[in-house]
């Protein structure tokens, strides 16, 4: 009969009759070196499974990609349209508190409030691109509408005349303006 003995003195004695078991298989420390071994690989599959299942959760959320389809077809475009010619206005009138302006032109004074002046094309077009500019911008300021056709006219400086013109689809009108100081 065979004694072995494990780490020193203070672990047992274990008896196996002779020839019934190698000694490798009596070494408590192959069986701790095997349970490491089965630790380490059962947390590799579990990390592996962790991650295989956030990448197929990734993929289950993303959008489908549709394929396009094997066969194309061609179909021609309308052919454009000609564009419609630009209108012709043949007159501007200008108006303010009710009544029109001439060519004598209209007198404002500082710190008066803003006149209201609108635009009338003939021929009549609904939104019509006015254009609005003053000889000197420091005299005065001008507040145009959203559709264009109407401005408010405040004076700044007292500089005597100045003009205001007003301008559409290559007609124009000028006017004086003349802004005083009370």
């Amino acid at each position: 009969m065979a004694y072995y003995y494990c780490y020193g003195n203070r672990t047992p004695r274990v008896s196996v009759p002779e020839g019934s078991a190698p000694e490798a298989e009596l070494n408590p420390m192959k069986w701790v070196k095997t349970g490491y071994i089965l630790l380490a690989v059962a947390t590799l599959v579990a990390i592996l499974l962790n991650f295989l299942t956030l990448y197929l959760a990734k993929k289950a959320a993303e959008p489908a990609v549709e394929e396009a389809p094997s066969k194309v077809t061609y179909i021609q475009a309308r052919p454009p349209s000609t564009p419609a010619p630009t209108p012709t206005i043949s007159s501007l009138r200008l108006y303010a508190g009710g009544g029109e302006l001439t060519a004598d032109g209209f007198t404002t004074y500082v710190e008066d409030r803003p006149i209201e002046i609108t635009v009338v094309t003939e021929p009549k077009i609904t939104r019509p691109p006015v254009y609005w500019s003053l000889s000197d911008e420091k005299a005065a300021s001008l507040t145009i509408s959203d559709d264009r056709t109407s401005c408010k006219f405040t004076a700044l400086k007292p500089v005597g005349k100045t003009e205001l013109t007003v301008s559409c689809y290559g007609a124009e009108m000028t006017i004086p303006v003349y802004l005083w100081e009370r």
